[in-house]
């Protein structure tokens, strides 16, 4: 049963211009980063974005905002601006949305951009679906490469290809992965239909821009419209799942029933709205930090001779302040870097 299915990555490219006043401003903020260790507000087409110390890849100035990361460079030989949004703003607002407010942001800093598809990250998150490792010889794969990885001998993903061909396909517990990476906002995503509990099965693509030319996919709104067609080409001549006969070609045994249902997915991205899917993201956050908290906190109490969590609180309180009396820390400094990069 399909609980979402759309897309999960959308990387865009564009050709515009950097003027030598907008430079001169992205060094100076470079550089303050670089000097202070700590990344420097932006204003991006009205957006506040943080110039990083580091690079973005090839792209020499990296700014990073709650809703993904942009690649800026001056250079000839690279298209002018990188955008990767990030996957939960594209949950929360919408593939649309999330690419507007990305174009629309840049435009207004850099002036007309030609934009174009750079990767598109395709998937359908299922249940109901009993896949093993033993099923593993049932796929017909263009790619000749398949990796496997299991816990505890139970299936967790199977990885097709290396993305060098321009595909590549996972299938893998995403239950799972939202579990370990605290996630929680995915059942928003995938709605009632959802039965907490049971396995989430995701089948995703990653189709980089030379495959997405060869589908005349370039421009991000047509490369929307387009995506059920490049859906049908990787679940039908990408990759597929077979039911055994007795031929010996497998390329001949017929498409298996679970498979037909994921070649049918609907690709209909949801909008959580990113009220809910910021508090999904901050309470998964908290659940994975608390344990190592808990433990850091019970260490310091009783070394402090606290007999009670109040007590433990109040000893930890006491030391931090006199750390930070004694001139080596700031926990408000911490506190407030911390804030930022959790977009709080």
């Amino acid at each position: 049963m399909e609980l979402a299915s759309g897309v999960d990555s959308f990387y865009l490219s564009g050709r515009g211009r950097l003027n030598e006043a907008l430079l001169a401003d992205l060094d100076r903020s470079r550089d303050a980063a670089r000097e202070t260790r700590t990344p420097q507000d932006f204003d991006a087409g009205g957006e506040t974005f943080q110039v990083a110390a580091r690079s973005l890849n090839r792209y020499p100035y990296r700014l990073d905002h709650e809703n993904g990361v942009v690649g800026l460079t001056a250079s000839a030989h690279l298209p002018t601006v990188n955008v990767q949004p990030s996957a939960a703003f594209i949950h929360a607002a919408g593939v649309e949305s999330a690419l507007n407010w990305f174009m629309g942001t840049l435009e207004m800093l850099l002036g007309q951009v030609v934009w174009s598809s750079s990767r598109v990250d395709v998937f359908t998150d299922v249940q109901g679906w009993p896949l093993t490792s033993e099923d593993r010889g049932r796929f017909v794969c263009r790619a000749r490469q398949l990796t496997m990885w299991e816990s505890d001998s139970t299936f967790q993903t199977m990885r097709f290809g290396t993305g060098k061909s321009g595909v590549m396909a996972r299938i893998y517990d995403k239950s799972e992965e939202s579990r370990v990476k605290g996630t929680d906002w995915w059942p928003d995503v995938w709605g009632d239909p959802y039965r907490a509990g049971e396995r989430v099965l995701r089948v995703e693509f990653q189709v980089t821009r030379e495959v997405l030319a060869q589908t005349a996919i370039d421009d991000p709104v047509e490369a929307l419209e387009r995506l059920p067609r490049l859906w049908a080409y990787l679940t039908d001549e990408w990759l597929s799942l077979r039911t055994p006969t007795a031929d010996q070609t497998r390329s001949r045994w017929p498409i298996a029933p679970e498979w037909q249902d994921i070649q049918e997915a609907s690709l209909r991205n949801g909008a959580i709205g990113l009220e809910r899917m910021r508090a999904g993201h901050r309470a998964g956050s908290i659940r994975r930090l608390l344990p190592a908290t808990r433990g850091y906190l019970a260490a310091v109490g009783a070394l402090g001779g606290a007999q009670s969590l109040a007590e433990a609180l109040r000893v930890v309180g006491r030391e931090i302040t006199l750390q930070d009396e004694a001139g080596r820390h700031s926990f408000d400094v911490q506190l407030a870097s911390k804030r930022l990069a959790f977009g709080l």
